[in-house]
């Protein structure tokens, strides 16, 4: 399993679990795959890319509901700590899983 099923599998439930964060979770960790496929991409320009995704996803919603489903500022702000965190997680368990392997002969 790579790092990005891990995110797309865990990223929303982390979110879904946290009320601040359940309006947007199923748009954050689409967003961070999306960016992590950037190469040559710092992780500042990286999360800049995730959150100006965000922030499309969030219009997007909004649009298709007629209303603000979404504060758009509000997910923003949400966004940028949320990716920070699933980032970290399956950073984590990356690192984790790597460490733990072992070698085949």
């Amino acid at each position: 399993m790579n790092w990005k099923h891990v995110l797309l599998g865990i990223g929303p439930m982390i979110l879904a679990m946290i009320p601040a964060t359940r309006p947007i979770a199923t748009i954050v960790p689409g967003a961070i795959a999306a960016a992590e496929d950037m190469i040559q991409a710092t992780g500042a320009e990286k999360k800049a890319a995730a959150l100006r995704l965000v922030d499309a996803g969030v219009t997007a919603t909004n649009v298709a509901a007629g209303h603000e489903a979404i504060d758009p500022s509000a997910a923003h702000a949400v966004a940028s700590s949320a990716i920070d965190a699933i980032v970290a997680t399956t950073n984590l368990w990356s690192r984790t899983t790597v460490a733990t392997m072992s070698t085949i002969s």
